[in-house]
């Protein structure tokens, strides 16, 4: 899943997201910092932004803010049911296609055609008919419902989990626990 999972509660900072910067070079700033817990439930950016300084000393992006309440969901989701911790893992796209791509970053933004194209390639090297499966999910739901780039992201992520079979690496190798007990990790397979 393309969420943040194990979130810290004070100013220190996710290993995963730090590693996975150091690793992606030219696209590190695809991997935005995660909100601390405290941040959950805000209503507005700046209540969630306030809450997030109050813990860590930083503020909250509006991208991170946008995606609050998914945070939240996941949260409360696995803090609740210790079997979906064991099934539902984070995920970040930019990784999946650097570890797909034999530990080499895209060149070009995931939002722009040549982006897409780059990692259509990329996954049609992993899974035959890449292409087409993309092709008939945006036939089938129109951009304002589901975002090209955001179809994409996921065939990565759902190739990397048929060709793993459970089996997969992590960022970083020693996965740390957030407070709660969740694993603060990007899975991979190379």
């Amino acid at each position: 899943m393309d969420i943040p999972i194990g979130l810290t509660d004070d100013e220190s900072v996710r290993t995963c997201d730090v590693e996975a910067r150091k690793l992606l070079g030219n696209r590190r700033s695809s991997v935005f910092p995660a909100p601390r817990r405290a941040a959950l439930g805000a209503t507005s950016h700046s209540e969630a932004s306030e809450r997030n300084r109050h813990v860590s000393g930083k503020g909250l992006s509006q991208q991170t803010f946008h995606i609050l309440h998914k945070i939240a969901e996941v949260d409360t989701l696995l803090r609740a049911d210790r079997r979906a911790r064991q099934v539902i893992r984070e995920v970040h796209p930019e990784i999946l296609f650097w570890a797909l791509n034999n530990d080499v970053s895209m060149a070009k933004r995931k939002k722009r055609s040549e982006g897409i194209r780059e990692r259509v390639m990329v996954l049609e090297r992993h899974y035959k008919g890449a292409a087409e499966l993309i092709e008939q999910v945006r036939r089938k739901h129109p951009r304002h419902e589901v975002a090209r780039d955001d179809i994409v992201d996921a065939l990565a992520a759902a190739v990397t989990a048929r060709m793993a079979q459970g089996g997969y690496r992590t960022l970083p190798e020693n996965v740390e626990t957030d407070q709660e007990g969740l694993r603060m990790e990007m899975v991979y397979t190379q």
